[in-house]
C-alpha cells in the first residue's frame, strides 16, 4: 500500500470517528432533553394528581351529604390514592415508575382497571356536581297525581315553575309562584 493510499485511510479512519463522537454527543443531548421534559412532565402529573384529590375529597363530602356514605367512603379513599401517587411522582424517577406501574397492571389487571373505571366514574360525578351553569330542579307531586318542579338556572333567579301532567307533559308557567 503506498503512503498516499495510507493516509487517506487515515483521514477516512479520523473522519468516521468524528462522525460517532458527534453522533454519541446528539443521542447524550437527545436523551438529556427528553428526561428534562419527561421530569417537568411528571411533576405537571403530580400536580394533576394532587388537583383530583382535593376534587375527590370535594365530591366525597358531596356524597356523603346525599347519604351515599359507600361512594362517599370510595371516593375519600380514592383521594388517598391520588395524593399517594402525586408523592411518588415527585419523589421518583421516570424509569422507576415505568417500570412499577408496568410490573403493577401485569400483576394486578382487574384492580388497575378497577381503579380506573372508579377514579373516572368519581370524576364524573364531581364535575357533574361543580358544573356552574347546572339547572337545580326540586319536584313536588301534588294530589291530583301532577308533579310541580322548580327548575332555578344559577345566576337567573327566575324561578320559572313547570307543571309535568300524569302523561308526561311538560306544561310552564311564567313568573315565580
Amino acid at each position: 500500500m503506498q503512503s498516499s493510499d495510507i493516509s487517506r485511510s487515515d483521514g477516512l479512519d479520523r473522519t468516521a470517528e468524528q462522525a460517532k463522537e458527534s453522533a454519541r454527543e446528539t443521542m447524550h443531548e437527545a436523551g438529556r432533553q427528553v428526561n428534562e421534559t419527561a421530569e417537568r412532565q411528571k411533576y405537571a402529573v403530580a400536580d394533576q394528581a394532587g388537583s383530583v384529590a382535593d376534587a375527590l375529597r370535594k365530591t366525597g363530602d358531596e356524597l356523603r351529604q346525599q347519604d351515599q356514605g359507600w361512594l362517599a367512603d370510595a371516593a375519600q379513599r380514592l383521594a388517598e390514592g391520588a395524593d399517594k401517587l402525586a408523592g411518588e411522582l415527585r419523589d421518583q424517577d421516570m424509569s422507576s415508575l415505568l417500570s412499577r406501574t408496568q410490573e403493577f397492571a401485569r400483576r394486578r389487571p382487574a384492580t388497575f382497571l378497577g381503579g380506573a373505571v372508579a377514579a373516572g366514574f368519581l370524576l364524573t360525578r364531581f364535575m357533574k356536581s361543580s358544573d356552574r351553569g347546572e339547572h337545580h330542579r326540586t319536584s313536588n307531586r301534588t294530589s291530583a297525581g301532577f308533579t310541580e318542579a322548580r327548575s332555578d338556572v344559577m345566576g337567573t333567579g327566575d324561578g320559572a315553575s313547570h307543571v309535568i301532567t300524569p302523561t308526561g307533559e311538560e306544561v310552564q308557567h311564567a313568573g315565580p309562584q
